[in-house]
């Protein structure tokens, strides 16, 4: 027996109490199995072990999110080559459905 928990990605309290100008975004549910909530922890930690093994110091900074396998990065480096060097890391991963590489270069 399968168990299924809706996480809900945003709660309003009161929606009608938003007008049409507002920049709302509509809140999606989706539904994780808890196997998949153990993937994604798991996906998270090796791709973060991936970028500390880059030897980039400024990589083990960055952020790793996954959800069902799409992989997102964000954070700074310093050079537009570190954020290549990002995704040809998680790219090695298996299992990665989608990759959005946010990561913001930054000479600073």
């Amino acid at each position: 027996m399968k168990l299924e928990h809706t996480i809900p990605s945003l709660q309003v309290s009161d929606p009608d109490t938003l007008d049409d100008s507002s920049d709302f975004i509509a809140a999606k549910t989706e539904r994780h199995t808890p196997d998949q909530a153990v993937l994604d922890r798991k996906m998270q930690e090796a791709a973060q072990q991936l970028l500390n093994a880059t030897g980039y110091q400024i990589l083990n900074r960055a952020e790793v999110h996954v959800d069902g396998g799409a992989v997102r990065l964000s954070g700074l480096v310093r050079r537009y080559y570190h954020k290549a060097v990002a995704t040809t890391a998680i790219l090695k991963l298996d299992g990665v459905t989608d990759l959005k590489n946010e990561l913001q270069v930054s000479a600073r």
